[in-house]
């Protein structure tokens, strides 16, 4: 009798070990993409997500970002407790960190919402757009005849002011968010009246900062024009975004390894010749990588223009300068993880 209610109870416990996990990944969907199921011999450590005020906001500081209020306690639980705890360890790059996209809807679309007036009571309100394109400032945007794409877009992101005037049929003519860096903020408080605005002074910046003048210079900013809309990330997304170039760029280091030991065994190589030597830190991560990652937390499809390189083809499509070197830095890590985005868990 007591072997049989031990079965019994063993039972009952793997099934509400079943269902916890297909709860789990259920709630853990993001922008069209679910997590595939953990292999069984994997145990995942449970870690809580940390809300607070952003954490890369001088101390003291004044602008730390009002619009992150809309994620308090209260916020917090009324958007529901799912993503209270999350499970960690579905691959490499997250043993260091826990999902940080899915807390920035409430957050960053609640707060744009409540600047556009849109009431709480709307189906739209905090929720994520249908589409969004993200419009890179690559010299590929020339002749591409994406303008109608983009403007077909629920929202429309636009990259460190690039222009849009004289190039319309090129990148298009809305813009609903403008997505900034720090050094953009910078060198507008170096002017007297921190001209940022180049789409209008109803469209909200999105930005992340990471010295402490660039505190002072949106400070600047934002007493010139009070009644704008500035958004800054806060230190959650620089880690998410430096995780993700060292988790591509040691794949990438990976490969070249391997091809570098098989050209060598099949004689195509040297045998004094050196290995390819792998980076002591990670490379830097760009706006545009930074900005992809909060559009698919923001947006159900995430279309993105003018991120790619060609040989012959200017840097940015509004100046005819020569292509910079940036290697690792810019193009390959991001680029390959947007290529495999479809196929990797949520971040």
């Amino acid at each position: 009798m007591r072997i049989n209610t031990f079965l019994y109870g063993l039972c009952f416990v793997a099934v509400l070990v079943i269902m916890s996990s297909q709860q789990l990944a259920h709630d853990l969907i993001l922008a069209g993409t679910s997590i595939p199921p953990e292999p069984r011999s994997v145990r995942f450590p449970v870690r809580k997500v940390k809300d607070r005020v952003p954490t890369a906001a001088p101390t003291g500081s004044t602008d730390v970002p009002a619009s992150f209020d809309a994620h308090s306690n209260a916020s917090a639980a009324s958007s529901g407790k799912r993503f209270a705890f999350v499970a960690a360890n579905a691959m490499d790059m997250r043993r260091s960190g826990v999902y940080i996209l899915p807390t920035l809807l409430p957050r960053i679309k609640g707060a744009l919402d409540r600047y556009w007036k849109l009431p709480t009571t709307s189906p739209a309100y905090a929720k994520p757009w249908a589409s969004c394109a993200v419009v890179g400032n690559s010299g590929t945007m020339l002749g591409a005849q994406y303008a109608d794409m983009i403007d077909a877009n629920a929202m429309v992101m636009r990259m460190n002011n690039a222009p849009k005037h004289g190039f319309e049929e090129h990148v298009g003519r809305r813009t609903t968010v403008a997505f900034i860096n720090g050094h953009r903020i910078h060198h507008c408080a170096s002017q007297p009246d921190c001209p940022c605005y180049p789409y209008g002074y109803e469209t909200p910046i999105i930005t992340y900062l990471w010295e402490q003048f660039h505190y002072e210079d949106l400070k600047f900013c934002r007493q010139k024009h009070p009644r704008e809309k500035f958004i800054v990330l806060d230190g959650a997304m620089k880690d998410l975004s430096t995780r993700m170039v060292a988790l591509y760029s040691r794949r990438l280091e990976d490969e070249a390894l391997q091809a570098f030991q098989e050209a060598r065994e099949r004689g195509e190589i040297e045998e004094v010749s050196a290995e390819p030597q792998r980076r002591k830190r990670p490379p830097e991560y760009s706006s545009g990588l930074e900005a992809v990652l909060v559009s698919l937390a923001l947006c159900h499809q995430v279309n993105i223009y003018g991120f790619g390189k060609r040989d012959g083809v200017q840097h940015h499509y509004w100046e005819n300068t020569t292509l910079h070197e940036y290697g690792f830095r810019a193009f390959t890590p991001p680029l390959l993880f947007l290529a495999t985005f479809r196929r990797t868990p949520p971040l």
